[in-house]
């Protein structure tokens, strides 16, 4: 039998609670106040978009959060949303911060690159960020397209060290390749984006490592909306947070005129 009616109905992790009319089958879920239905709670249902907020929302639990506030307020951020996997992006300076927030990081990278200065006329200033990762590790961590041809190679007869003649040697492709715990990519520096929006380069394969097809992201410091366009070409569900509100509709249209697929090293 299904029960057609009116309940109030409340988002997981929201104060936010409405009247609604939904079809449910099975009276068992539906919990009775005085004889009357009430207090259901309902799927939560992922935006795909970003919200003009501030970070302190979320629908029910996700499979990633991404944390990449400015590095200068971490030390104010007391909210997390109910998530398996987290992936926090800060600094040396301010990585204490999130260590008292979320404790030691069960794997961390190190995204090594040009800042845009200069130490001096030929010497470009080379910097750092650390991206902590917490909670469930569930996947494997390789990246990037298939490899169709596996087919052994010739390897060399030397190596490193002493030995110079090793005899004749193979080796077979991997079928993907490993992503490594330090990325070389460069900051998005002169770009419309800003300097401090981080390049599909560096946020793709991490996101591909961390999740599959189908699942789902929350992204409380949306900015530009890279999470939010790498989501979409990954097929995530995606709920984005930004308390700017220029920013926040500048991100929505480019989440939503993101139609191609995202190709590594020359990307958006």
């Amino acid at each position: 039998m299904a029960y057609n009616v009116w309940v109030l109905a409340k988002l997981p992790n929201r104060k936010l609670n409405w009247k609604t009319k939904v079809e449910i089958m099975d009276e068992s879920l539906i919990e009775k106040q005085n004889g009357n239905f009430a207090n259901t709670v309902l799927p939560a249902v992922r935006s795909n978009l970003v919200t003009h907020s501030d970070y302190k929302n979320g629908a029910g639990l996700y499979d990633l959060a991404m944390f990449d506030p400015p590095f200068d307020i971490w030390k104010d951020i007391n909210y997390k949303p109910d998530a398996k996997t987290y992936c926090c992006f800060t600094n040396f300076q301010n990585r204490h911060h999130v260590e008292k927030m979320f404790g030691v990081p069960k794997f961390e990278m190190i995204w090594f690159f040009k800042d845009g200065r200069w130490v001096s006329h030929n010497m470009p200033r080379l910097t750092h960020e650390h991206i902590m990762i917490y909670g469930e590790l569930r996947y494997d961590a390789y990246t990037g397209e298939y490899n169709a041809d596996r087919t052994p190679m010739k390897k060399g007869k030397g190596c490193i060290g002493r030995d110079k003649d090793l005899g004749d040697r193979t080796y077979t492709p991997r079928e993907r390749k490993m992503l490594n715990s330090v990325i070389e990519v460069p900051r998005n520096v002169g770009k419309e984006l800003g300097v401090w929006g981080k390049p599909i380069d560096l946020i793709k394969p991490i996101m591909e490592w961390l999740t599959c097809k189908g699942e789902s992201v929350w992204d409380g410091f949306a900015g530009s909306g890279t999470f939010g366009v790498v989501a979409k070409d990954l097929e995530l569900e995606y709920d984005g947070y930004e308390i700017n509100e220029s920013s926040c509709q500048k991100a929505n249209v480019r989440i939503q005129s993101q139609t191609k697929e995202l190709s590594l090293f020359g990307s958006m």
